[in-house]
């Protein structure tokens, strides 16, 4: 079936195109600035991680030992099993949260909005992060097959970033949609910002 558009609608089109291209160019950019930010916080973050996930870990029965460095390392032993457990930037949850804040940062919400979405993003992300390492380390642990455990870190790893942006993103624009419906029965008027 061949589509025809008038005009009014190839400017709907035009304009939806327009803002769907300033959408992903905005988020391109400021997750870029936003990851340099965090190269600049990369020891903070690498150690912060590391010192919550043996934390957790503790809390399960885990032997932990601090050992620092550059990436930030840690001893974990269970019985007569140990494993250094290497906590690199791309483990701290960092990458996620720039993706995801930045798209709220440039979605259409309220600025109060914006910075609740920012804030639970940040929770959000840390406590994804946080159960991945922790069943990272009991897969590590729990099986002695180099290979199994290569393969469970590079797909779960990868599994865990995809999952981790689409239901943040998902979960930001149900959010904004109930917050906005609730508002508009309250008589609120409708203030959407493009962007900022």
């Amino acid at each position: 079936m061949f589509l025809s558009l008038t005009r009014k609608g190839k400017k709907g089109l035009k304009k939806r195109i327009e803002k769907g291209m300033g959408f992903f160019l905005g988020v391109v950019f400021l997750s870029l600035v936003l990851l340099v930010f965090g190269l600049v916080i990369e020891v903070f973050l690498e150690r912060f991680v590391g010192y919550v996930a043996g934390f957790l870990l503790s809390l399960f029965g885990y032997k932990i030992t601090f050992l620092g460095g550059k990436p930030f390392e840690f001893l974990v032993s269970l019985g007569n099993l140990e494993a250094v457990i290497i906590i690199s930037y791309l483990c701290t949850g960092w990458f996620e949260f720039s993706i995801l804040s930045s798209a709220i940062i440039f979605s259409e919400a309220r600025k109060t909005l914006k910075f609740l979405g920012i804030f639970c993003a940040l929770v959000f992300v840390f406590f994804v992060n946080i159960l991945r390492i922790f069943g990272m380390v009991v897969v590590i642990l729990s099986t002695g097959n180099t290979q199994l455990i290569f393969l469970s870190h590079e797909v779960f790893f990868r599994l865990t970033i995809f999952l981790t942006l689409v239901m943040g993103f998902w979960l930001w624009l149900l959010f904004v949609k109930k917050t906005e419906k609730k508002n508009n029965r309250k008589g609120f008027k409708k203030q959407r910002n493009k962007f900022f």
